[in-house]
C-alpha cells in the first residue's frame, strides 16, 4: 500500500501512511529541513530553527551565535571549533526529549 496525499482544510495536505497514522502539513512545507542541527546536533524544534536552516543550514541558536555575525566566513565553510561549540552548548538549557521509536518487522512466510 502506498502513501496517499490529499488536499486538507486551510491550505494543508494530509498524508495517510500504511502503518495507520496520518500527517497533516502545510502545502508550502519543504521536507528538506533535518531533524537536528548539523552544527550542534540539537533538535530543530521551532519555526525560527526552520528559517535559520534555510538561510545558514543550522539551528536558530547557532545562527545567532556564529552564522549571522560571520556571514561571509560561514558561507565559505567556517564553523566553530569543538571547544567553542562545547562552551556554547553548556550555556544552553538542557531539555529532556523522549523519542519512542517502534520498529515493526513484517515477515512473509512462503507456504
Amino acid at each position: 500500500m502506498l502513501m496517499e496525499t490529499k488536499p486538507y482544510l486551510y491550505d494543508r495536505q494530509i498524508t495517510q501512511h500504511p502503518e495507520g497514522f496520518c500527517v497533516i502539513t502545510p502545502n508550502d512545507i519543504d521536507p528538506s529541513v533535518p531533524l537536528s542541527c548539523s552544527v550542534c546536533s540539537y533538535l530543530m524544534r521551532t519555526q525560527d530553527d526552520e528559517i535559520a536552516w534555510r538561510e545558514f543550514s543550522c539551528c536558530h541558536k547557532c545562527s545567532l551565535s556564529w552564522a549571522a555575525s560571520r556571514r561571509e566566513a560561514w558561507a565559505e565553510g567556517w564553523r566553530p571549533d569543538t571547544q567553542k561549540l562545547a562552551e556554547e552548548i553548556a550555556l544552553r538549557p538542557h531539555l529532556v526529549v523522549n523519542l519512542i521509536v517502534e520498529l515493526r518487522a513484517l515477515y512473509l512466510v512462503k507456504e
